[in-house]
């Protein structure tokens, strides 16, 4: 799973809100000559971005390259089962990614169209939130 290299105390983020305006940077391909571009704003996990990758790389085996747009930076915590209000905000719980619409996720280089399309519709079933390929 994807998370950030820290030994310090991590900072406890706060809650903050997704825009739901399309976002002009990061919205085009620029490593690779296909992308997955998100429809619809959302929260990534670190899991559903590892579980996409995965279905991504099995799709594409050996025959084209792909890219990573994103990093889970931004922590969110959650108090255990059974315990008391109060007493602090709680322990980093997972990692996660604001995504606006707009932003490209995936980038796919040495496909055909034909191809790339089809990996991207099977991959976009592990996102939360609605896809298109540019």
């Amino acid at each position: 799973m994807l998370s950030p290299k820290t030994k310090a105390n991590i900072k406890k983020y706060r809650k903050g809100r997704i825009t739901h305006h399309i976002r002009f940077r990061g919205n085009l391909c620029t490593q690779g000559s296909f992308g997955l571009q998100s429809k619809a704003p959302g929260i990534l996990t670190s899991r559903q971005l590892e579980a996409t990758r995965k279905a991504l790389k099995k799709h594409l085996k050996k025959r084209g390259h792909l890219w990573l747009n994103l990093f889970p930076d931004v922590a969110k915590t959650k108090k255990p089962e059974k315990t008391r209000m109060g007493k602090g905000k709680g322990r980093t719980h997972l990692w996660c990614f604001k995504v606006n619409p707009g932003k490209v996720i995936f980038e796919i280089a040495g496909l055909n169209l034909k191809s790339a399309k089809n990996i991207f519709k099977k991959a976009s079933y592990k996102l939360p939130f609605s896809t298109r390929y540019i």
